[in-house]
């Protein structure tokens, strides 16, 4: 099986975001996407509180039966960093092929991140 995970603030989830989603499940062959709301990111904090973003990714995910959307990073006290989503992802899932989306404003400040 193949997962991509889709990181982002999704503040307000829009259809760029579900448009991209579904690119990635077409072009790279995906079972499965997940809306993954950012937490408690250091390069961009979100204005609208968490509960709010995830039930918004929650309905995006409706739109497709490849998708689905997590709290993981939600549920996690203090900063979040992808790199500890990701292998929490890959403790779960070691048998399964993990691909991490983002979008190219958050792509710019890849050189920063942890």
């Amino acid at each position: 099986m193949r997962i991509g995970l889709m990181g982002g603030t999704f503040d307000p989830i829009h259809w760029g975001h579900i448009h991209m989603a579904k690119a990635a499940a077409d072009e790279l062959a995906l079972d499965k996407v997940i809306f993954l709301p950012d937490g408690d990111p250091p390069h961009k904090a979100p204005q609208t509180p968490g509960a709010f973003r995830l039930r918004m990714a929650q309905l995006a995910a409706e739109l497709d039966p490849r998708f689905d959307s997590s709290d993981r990073e939600l549920r996690r006290k203090g900063r979040t960093y992808t790199v500890d989503t990701l292998e929490e992802y890959k403790a779960l899932c070691p048998d399964r092929r993990m691909i991490y989306i983002v979008g190219s404003d958050t792509l710019r400040l890849f050189p920063s991140w942890r």
